[in-house]
């Protein structure tokens, strides 16, 4: 392989890369919204279920 090569083929694995973790953050976002709606679905709000809501959404 040429130089060049090496590079672009390095730099797409760098950018794979981090589409790969943006992926995963997704993921997980989606995950703790799943978790929320179903804490909503089974649970009446009251002042406990505010105070978790506000931890699950602080970040």
């Amino acid at each position: 392989m040429t130089t060049e090569l090496q590079a672009k083929l390095a730099a797409l694995q760098a950018e794979n890369e981090v589409l790969r973790d943006r992926l995963h953050d997704k993921e997980a976002n989606l995950e703790d919204l799943r978790t929320t709606m179903r804490l909503l679905e089974h649970k009446p709000i009251n002042n406990k279920s505010v105070k978790w809501l506000w931890w699950l959404f602080r970040r």
